[in-house]
């Protein structure tokens, strides 16, 4: 009887391990197994039209940034300017006292051979001619200061008025190149879009071939979600990072990719991608970070280590942007997951409908 309880005690406990690693390696392989992202895409040379979004998104990124750098230094100026101009009326008075003193000295018997006569040791001397270099030296220096403060506001205010001439070429600069890149990346949006409607017009074909009643998806793919209107190209860096971030990072909340919201908005900007893409691959290739097969690679992307989040997100949204396009789409899933394009197709559209 002991035997047997013992045996079955055994056989219970290997049982209860044996299920735990499978479960674990069934979780591990619904992940890992997926990373499948071909390597000549993942350092993909941009093409033409995608070369030209990033060249003028990091145009606008330039300007903008110079323009923060002029208005600091506007701000830095015009508060310098007003407060000479405060200062220079008291040093005004001051050089005046001095000059006054100086002509007093000068004509009023302050004179080296007046100190001989009337000191009546070389020590009285000595401390006369101290005194008067004293008194003419600190007079000198009022003066001297009072043109260095004239000299410095009226260099400034030149200065000031370059750097507005500068913050308006600028200003202009950027709309520019953010022009460009809102027409630029309202092409490859609509492109997108068309994509979409024309793939989820061959889903209604082949379930309507298929027998199945009118609107009921077929069970290969459920379509790519929607282009969402406000990444429609009508927008600035700033607004589409504020209304991205937020949402990206509540889609993350609780995984390791949580709070790196903003940094996946701006490199969707800057590339020309759908907001949604990268985070939503995130999850079927890593639960978002938990489980990465190489440092910091959340994407199953080739053999590749990062040494941050920061610096992977970027890589990442970049490579979708050259080898991939705007969003996720069928052929871009047969590409980024060979074996299993389909699962991987219709999962990461399901998240991406969550973000």
């Amino acid at each position: 009887m002991r035997i047997r309880s013992t045996y079955g005690f055994r056989s219970g406990f290997a049982m209860a391990v044996f299920s735990a690693i499978a479960a674990a390696a069934l979780l591990f392989c619904c992940h890992a197994s997926l990373a499948y992202a071909e390597t000549d895409n993942i350092d993909a040379a941009p093409s033409e039209l995608q070369q030209s979004i990033e060249e003028s998104s990091a145009a606008y990124n330039k300007a903008s940034a110079e323009i923060e750098a002029l208005e600091q230094h506007i701000a830095e100026n015009t508060a310098r300017i007003a407060e000479l101009e405060e200062k220079i009326p008291v040093q005004r008075e001051k050089s005046a006292a001095a000059m006054r003193v100086l002509y007093k000295m000068n004509s009023g018997g302050y004179s080296l051979v007046n100190a001989v006569i009337e000191s009546g040791s070389f020590k009285e001397f000595l401390d006369r001619i101290s005194y008067m270099t004293r008194v003419q030296n600190r007079s000198l220096q009022e003066i001297v200061q009072l043109t260095a403060m004239q000299e410095e506001l009226e260099a400034t205010r030149v200065e000031l008025e370059r750097q507005r001439e500068e913050a308006l070429k600028e200003q202009q600069a950027a709309k520019d190149a953010l022009d460009e890149a809102m027409a630029i990346r309202q092409q490859v949006i609509e492109a997108a879009a068309r994509e979409a409607a024309e793939q989820a017009a061959r889903e209604e074909e082949q379930s309507q071939a298929e027998g199945q009643p009118e609107g009921e998806a077929s069970d290969s793919t459920s379509g790519a979600p929607a282009v969402d209107p406000v990444n429609s190209g009508n927008t600035d860096r700033d607004t589409f990072i504020a209304e991205w971030a937020p949402r990206i990072d509540a889609y993350m909340a609780g995984y390791p990719l949580a709070g790196y919201g903003s940094v996946f908005a701006a490199a969707a900007w800057d590339y020309g991608v759908d907001p949604r893409f990268s985070p939503a691959i995130s999850w079927v290739e890593s639960s978002k970070g938990l489980y990465c097969y190489r440092s910091f690679n959340a994407w199953g992307w080739g053999g590749i280590s990062w040494s941050s989040w920061e610096e992977a997100i970027d890589a990442h949204v970049r490579g979708l942007a050259r080898g991939y396009g705007y969003t996720v789409s069928e052929a871009g899933a047969k590409k980024y997951c060979p074996p299993n394009w389909e699962h991987w197709y219709n999962t990461v559209c399901a998240e991406m409908g969550k973000i």
